[in-house]
């Protein structure tokens, strides 16, 4: 770990994380994964890791599925991919509106840079009070 208490793998080689939540599980794969918790808890209080798509067809699929898989807004989702696909060139930083249906709150942070040819995302997970 380093001393923001993130962990990262070297290379291309990425972490399985598998989060139970009350009504399912959150898959995923990550090379940077970071527990976050707060003093006045025993327990972890939020989840954040970092994913790297290799292309928009992949990232937009991948925020699709998000609205599937946890209940993500999909009007917000289709909006974001609407206008990054008008202009793809385009620089964004967006959070898309959490979903809730594994029982955790899910959030997409959107990173895009249309310029980079690789989009980014960041994903938080983290429980419902």
């Amino acid at each position: 770990m380093d001393a923001a208490g993130a962990a990262k793998t070297r290379g291309d080689g990425k972490i399985a994380l598998s989060i139970a939540a009350p009504h399912g599980t959150i898959d995923a794969r990550t090379d940077r994964i970071r527990f976050n918790s707060v003093p006045t808890r025993r327990d972890i209080s939020e989840v954040t890791y970092f994913l790297a798509t290799g292309s928009r067809d992949e990232f937009f699929a991948w925020i699709r599925e998000g609205v599937g898989r946890y209940g993500i807004d999909g009007e917000s989702a289709e909006r974001w991919i609407g206008s990054a696909t008008a202009d793809p060139r385009r620089k964004s930083d967006f959070s898309l509106t959490s979903g809730v249906s594994t029982g955790l709150e899910v959030n997409y942070d959107l990173r895009y840079d249309g310029t980079k040819g690789r989009p980014g995302h960041h994903h938080a997970r983290q429980p419902l009070e």
